[in-house]
């Protein structure tokens, strides 16, 4: 996900990949193309 979506809210450090929320629009499509649903969107 991190290299197909070429959002830079999604953060790769190391093995862990994380939002950060400073950058985060809250568009939501990172959670719409997770393949595993690992990311939900929090309003």
């Amino acid at each position: 996900c991190v290299n197909k979506l070429g959002c830079p809210a999604i953060v790769k450090d190391g093995d862990r990949v994380y939002i950060d929320e400073k950058f985060c629009t809250g568009c939501g499509v990172c959670a719409q193309i997770c393949p595993v649903q690992a990311i939900k969107v929090i309003k």
